[in-house]
């Protein structure tokens, strides 16, 4: 899936980005996702053997077996988290230059998970442009979405279409929005 596929391209970035996303709820106070309190919570008991206190991921994989879907233990995906994401350039960019080309596989099953800076990175790795994931604007409903965001909130909050698949655009960023 993607998010496997960037893993293993930046492995650093997975426990980053839930680092970054615990501090962002701590400063403004609000409470942890379900799936946060509980990964902190089998974190710090340690469940023995093979360094799970080192697992930056937190435990997936014990999460999916105790319950809410089945687990795939090799990624520590859930079932009910895989949702199907369609990537496409933006037909109508203000600015031409803005263009990028489509991709050859544009449909993708992936975590509901994976943030926004994640899809971008693959979209830079895909279109062969090195070093200039931020230079890609993703859209959805032509409104562009921070690198923040998961796709499981997009989902939700963003997408109103019958469609089930989560469809976003991509283009170049405009120069003038940095």
């Amino acid at each position: 899936t993607l998010a496997e596929v960037v893993n293993k391209i930046f492995p650093w970035m997975k426990a980053q980005e839930e680092e970054d996303e615990r501090n962002f709820y701590a400063q403004r106070g609000i409470e942890l996702k379900p799936e946060y309190v509980q990964q902190e919570g089998t974190t710090t008991k340690g469940h023995g053997g093979s360094g799970s206190h080192h697992n930056h991921g937190g435990s997936r994989s014990s999460r999916g077996s105790s319950g809410g879907g089945r687990a795939n233990v090799s990624t520590g995906m859930v079932a009910d988290d895989l949702l199907d994401l369609s990537l496409e350039p933006d037909g109508q960019p203000p600015n031409m230059h803005q263009r990028l080309p489509s991709l050859r596989n544009s449909l993708l099953r992936t975590s509901g998970r994976l943030k926004i800076v994640s899809v971008k990175k693959y979209l830079a790795q895909r279109l062969g442009m090195k070093e200039s994931n931020n230079l890609i604007e993703l859209l959805c409903n032509g409104d562009s979405m921070g690198d923040e965001l998961s796709l499981t909130f997009i989902l939700r909050t963003r997408w109103f279409s019958d469609n089930k698949v989560l469809t976003l655009k991509y283009r170049l960023e405009e120069e003038d929005s940095k």
